[in-house]
C-alpha cells in the first residue's frame, strides 16, 4: 500500500499537475483501497 501511495504523494507536490487529474487520481487511489479491504 505503501508503494502505492508513495507515487501520489510525490506527484502531489507537483504544481503543473491538472487539478482535475488529482482529483480523478485521489479518487482512484481511494476506491483501490476501498476494493483491497473489503477482500
Amino acid at each position: 500500500m505503501v508503494s502505492v501511495l508513495a507515487p501520489y504523494q510525490g506527484a502531489d507536490e507537483a504544481p503543473q499537475l491538472n487539478p482535475v487529474f488529482h482529483t480523478i487520481l485521489a479518487t482512484a487511489v481511494t476506491g483501490i483501497t476501498r476494493t483491497v479491504r473489503c477482500r
